[in-house]
């Protein structure tokens, strides 16, 4: 406990016992929401000189910041913005749905939507390996069990995270299969690499804002709140657009793919901070707002193409 009370730089203490069985153990988290001076300190002091690589390093205009803070650098720090390799105009095409229903006021109503669409896009694109990203596990278990419930799962081979294997076991069984469909949330938004037909269709589900109910938003968004600044623009939407930027990413991973981005949640389109959110999507990818008809047609003539 002194070790505790004497641990400075920590900015939360969280304690999590897991109910699910006898012997499960108290764990005590550390973890550090504010990056300011930290890493400077630690890290980046013993370095003469120091260089960032990634592809998900910068965030458009204003947004930069985030970045900044996030990585404990100062403010005027030089990002170098490298030209892609991918024919995007060629390669891909992105469909942002604009007639859905609002995820932020009709959750039972989206996750009606959001099968049915599931099922008309698989009808019209028959045997594409397809990949669809939800934001949280429990509108993945509804949309999921609504396929169930229209059978699509006796007919079309379906994963889904948390409800079919593990992590690892979904993602080998995707990578190894044809036309198979993924239900994914969490990690899937990041780190995996599906070239070439591993990856045909992308659809976003959900955009992907954090939810502020975690124990380590809430600390953060009472940070931000006492500093009078605003946990939606200084915090919530940077994160959101570096996620997706993350999960658009996985569609186009060699010069030889072609993909199909749809995202069905509307706010991308609706919300005036949707041009946000668009901005971080890849640059070069030809972008369209459409109705869920629209959307269809052009999905069929990409392929046909």
């Amino acid at each position: 406990m002194q070790q505790i009370e004497n641990f400075k730089q920590a900015k939360f203490i969280w304690l999590k016992l897991p109910l699910t069985h006898d012997a499960a153990h108290l764990h005590v988290i550390f973890g550090a929401f504010q990056m300011h001076g930290f890493l400077q300190a630690k890290v980046y002091q013993w370095f003469s000189q120091l260089l960032f690589v990634g592809a998900t390093l910068s965030l458009p205009g204003k947004q930069q910041q985030f970045i900044c803070q996030q990585l404990d650098l100062p403010s005027k720090t030089p990002f170098v913005k490298l030209p892609g390799m991918f024919d995007y105009q060629r390669q891909a095409i992105g469909l942002m749905v604009s007639d859905a229903p609002d995820i932020s006021r009709q959750q039972t109503a989206y996750a009606a939507y959001v099968s049915q669409m599931i099922i008309k896009i698989l009808q019209v694109t028959p045997g594409r390996q397809t990949l669809i990203l939800f934001n949280s596990q429990n509108m993945l278990e509804k949309v999921y069990q609504r396929l169930q419930d229209v059978t699509l799962t006796a007919t079309r081979k379906v994963l889904a995270q948390g409800i079919t294997g593990s992590n690892e076991k979904i993602i080998k069984n995707f990578m190894l299969g044809s036309g198979m469909i993924l239900l994914g949330t969490g990690t899937f938004w990041e780190g995996i690499d599906l070239p070439q037909s591993q990856l045909e269709q992308l659809i976003i589900a959900q955009l992907p804002f954090s939810s502020p109910d975690t124990v380590i938003n809430q600390l953060r968004f009472n940070q931000l709140r006492q500093a009078k600044k605003s946990t939606f623009w200084e915090l919530s939407l940077p994160e959101a657009m570096q996620r997706l930027q993350q999960g658009a990413g996985r569609l186009i991973r060699t010069a030889n793919d072609h993909g199909v981005l749809i995202v069905l949640d509307s706010r991308i389109i609706t919300r005036k901070y949707g041009c946000w959110l668009q901005a971080a999507l890849p640059a070069k990818m030809p972008l369209k707002a459409v109705t869920s008809e629209e959307m269809l047609s052009k999905l069929t003539k990409f392929w046909q193409n």
